[in-house]
């Protein structure tokens, strides 16, 4: 009984520590728009490498750096790459996750990529103006971008 709740204990701080060790950062929504707008067009085409599905190809956004805010309120750039997730809270209090380099803003509305494994659920158009917070968080999943002629 006592080994039992030990292992409990252990595995509950393993998942608390792997948790915690993502860290979230802001980014105003004035800020992420004037961002986006210096890069109005997909420039590159990227892959994936995901260990279930192989190469996921899609189209990207060049920008190598995201300007975010930290917990404390300073400033930071954030390396971009295919893990970085953005998280959308809109006024309604609807949240959408979108991947970072996958998003567009086109006619003051936000696209994205919420999945690649079901491509159904990327059918979410949000108006730019009802959009009160963004989140930027790396999940440092297993992608990586990679140069590849296809």
């Amino acid at each position: 009984m006592r080994q039992k709740l030990a292992i409990k204990s252990l595995l509950l701080t393993a998942v608390i520590v792997g948790l915690s060790s993502c860290q979230v950062y802001t980014v105003s929504p004035e800020s992420f728009k004037i961002q986006m707008l210096e890069y109005p067009v997909f420039t590159q085409l990227d892959s994936t490498d995901s260990l279930y599905l192989g190469p996921v190809y899609f189209y990207a956004y060049d920008m190598e750096y995201i300007f975010v805010k930290d917990k404390n309120g300073k400033s930071k750039f954030l390396q971009n790459n295919p893990t970085i997730e953005a998280r959308i809270f809109e006024n309604s209090g609807r949240k959408t996750v979108f991947y970072f380099d996958t998003m567009e803003l086109k006619n003051d509305t936000l696209t994205g990529i919420r999945s690649f494994l079901n491509p159904e659920r990327n059918d979410v158009a949000i108006p730019y103006d009802s959009i009160q917070k963004i989140e930027i968080q790396n999940n440092k999943k297993k992608f990586y971008f990679v140069d590849e002629e296809f």
